[in-house]
């Protein structure tokens, strides 16, 4: 079976949402449509599923979940708690200000954005270093 980078993340990320207990969240303030992967009453979730290291587009695709969340709790107007999920700890530290010093960082740590580690099975680990070798992706087993 040929399973896609972005398949195999879908489904870990449905996972960990089913852990958390947790639905996909959708709704509309002033006739804006946000949408999250994961919503309760006080809380908003992503969840990252990637694996080793942050390219551009993802990079990106983070950039545009901290203006999400940030605008849906302004425009809310209470404290919504704001949590960012990520299944590898080189995302983790990637996402730390600590570590890592840049304007993203930053943002997640002025606007109390938790970035979350989520614990994957071996298993899960394994179908995504697999799902990214057969898209081409340059992923190197550091045990091997």
């Amino acid at each position: 079976m040929n399973s896609s980078n972005s398949a195999v993340q879908k489904q870990l990320e449905e996972r960990i949402l089913h852990d958390l207990g947790v639905a996909h969240g959708k709704i509309v303030l002033d006739g804006i449509k946000f949408e999250f992967d994961g919503m309760s009453e006080a809380t908003i979730y992503e969840v990252y599923a990637g694996i080793d290291r942050l390219r551009s587009g993802q990079q990106h695709k983070i950039s545009q979940d901290i203006l999400k969340m940030v605008l849906y709790e302004k425009m809310v107007g209470r404290h919504i708690q704001k949590v960012i999920i990520v299944v590898d700890s080189k995302i983790a530290d990637a996402l730390s200000y600590e570590k890592h010093l840049s304007w993203k960082n930053r943002a997640i740590k002025e606007y109390g954005i938790e970035v979350r580690l989520a614990a994957i099975t071996p298993e899960e680990r394994l179908m995504l270093e697999k799902a990214k070798e057969e898209q081409g992706g340059k992923f190197k087993n550091p045990k091997k």
